[in-house]
């Protein structure tokens, strides 16, 4: 019998690999990588001596980048893709001008072979956390459910750097839990300065009294800050930080914007925002109703990690950890679809939960719940009639479930399938707090063999 049920992981694993050849590197091989190409342009203006022309923002839309030298790069480049405009802190176009020395075309495809690595190693690691036997196999089913999953592949074939900040969360979460928490707040510092909203994870780390994480955090954001002064100088820096405040304050109505605030202007704009661009606020009672909201979960969110946990490491943790990725990709006024990459660590933890718990209350109904939520989340939106720039699954387009389904549930149900993951997470945080696992301690054990 074991040697069966090895030899149809085995068989698992092929045909995934297969899949993930096929469905994530080849059909993304030739993506002009949209959301790179900003990053590739930065890097040329400053290569050329013109960084007062990193962020050529128009005022109200985000899909607009006005006449100058960054449209003028973006042709001489050969970029003929979507062109938006570069958001990111001026030090990651200098650490990419290595890259220069590198075709346009070829920079991308280098990005999306290590985008795939990434993620093949963040789903051994959390494998190899979650899983106490049949690693192969659960690897397999991990690498299933990551192929099939519409936030992964709209990430890779935008040329995104989700994958890589997943792989931070992972392995930043491993670090943390296995005593090296100096090298944990480094990691955490490095993808704050990819990706802006990992910054929630320093309020955990504040909360469960890791001061060690949270001050290594502090001082890699500073020496990366002072690292790009001293590379880019302070003019590039004030107008990053000009934009920063100023989008702050605004939201999309757009079907890619899955945040509590995207959802409520999809509550009060018509149709023709869910597939516009236009920058938005709220009004002033969404804005009140977003802001109670989000004070509310982030009661709920402290009351839950101030729960006893058997000890460090156990299911505490994890799920205190996977309650607060959701809480990230969530609250943020902006929140893409591609930044639900991290949701499959708050998956993989419930699916542990779920399967060790035999004691858990209404586990076959959570286990439902847990299974609709990937669903809403992982399917792609071509029920909207969006297919590009990735599109499979077109018979979601004709389902009469979807197509009688109101537009602003089927324009939010991402979000709807976090905010399911989320109530999940909350009900088997509380029974840890009450019933240690019947493996208790795993997780920590798990965490020091990954990183022994």
């Amino acid at each position: 019998m074991m040697g069966t049920s090895k030899t149809a992981a085995i068989i698992l694993l092929g045909a995934v690999i297969w899949c993930a050849g096929y469905y994530l590197i080849a059909a993304n091989w030739h993506a002009p990588a949209d959301d790179f190409a900003p990053i590739y342009i930065a890097a040329r203006l400053l290569a050329d001596g013109k960084p007062g022309s990193l962020y050529d923002h128009h005022p109200h839309r985000f899909d607009i980048v006005p006449p100058g030298a960054f449209a003028d790069t973006a042709r001489t480049i050969g970029f003929a893709g979507f062109l938006h405009p570069y958001v990111h802190m001026p030090l990651a176009a200098f650490l990419l001008r290595p890259l220069l020395s590198i075709p346009y075309a070829g920079a991308a495809r280098l990005l999306l072979l290590l985008n795939v690595l990434a993620l093949a190693v963040s789903l051994l690691f959390m494998v190899k956390l979650c899983c106490g036997r049949s690693r192969l196999l659960c690897f397999g089913l991990a690498g299933l459910a990551a192929i099939y999953y519409y936030p992964l592949r709209y990430s890779l074939s935008l040329g995104q750097t989700t994958p890589l900040v997943f792989l931070g969360v992972v392995v930043l979460y491993c670090l943390a839990e296995a005593g090296h928490e100096r090298w944990a707040g480094a990691v955490l510092g490095g993808i704050i300065s990819l990706k802006i909203t990992p910054l929630l994870l320093v309020i955990f780390f504040v909360v469960k009294r890791r001061w060690t994480t949270v001050r290594s955090c502090a001082v890699t954001l500073l020496l990366i800050g002072l690292a790009g002064l001293a590379a880019t100088g302070w003019e590039s820096h004030r107008v990053f930080l000009e934009n920063l405040f100023r989008l702050s304050g605004m939201s999309l109505a757009s079907w890619n914007n899955q945040s509590l605030d995207g959802f409520l202007l999809r509550l009060v704009h018509d149709r023709s925002y869910v597939s516009s661009w236009r920058l938005l606020t709220l009004p002033p009672g969404m804005r009140m109703l977003s802001w109670g909201t989000g004070a509310l979960l982030a009661m709920l969110w402290c009351m839950l990690m101030r729960r006893p946990a058997p000890r460090r490491g156990d299911a505490g943790d994890l799920l205190d950890f996977s309650f607060t990725l959701v809480l990230m990709v969530l609250l943020p006024p902006l929140s893409w679809s591609h930044y639900y990459v991290v949701l499959l660590f708050p998956y993989g933890a419930v699916a542990r939960e779920l399967i060790r718990r035999t004691s858990m209350p209404f586990r076959g109904l959570l286990a439902a719940a847990a299974v609709i939520s990937y669903l809403c989340v992982s399917l792609p939106p071509t029920y909207l009639g969006v297919t590009a720039p990735v599109s499979y699954f077109s018979f979601l387009g004709s389902l009469p479930f979807l197509v009688r389904l109101p537009l602003i549930l089927k324009s939010s149900l991402a979000f709807w399938g976090a905010a399911l993951l989320l109530a999940v997470i909350a009900v088997a945080r509380v029974h840890a707090g009450r019933a240690p696992a019947q493996d208790g301690g795993a997780s920590i054990e798990a965490a020091g063999e990954l990183t022994a």
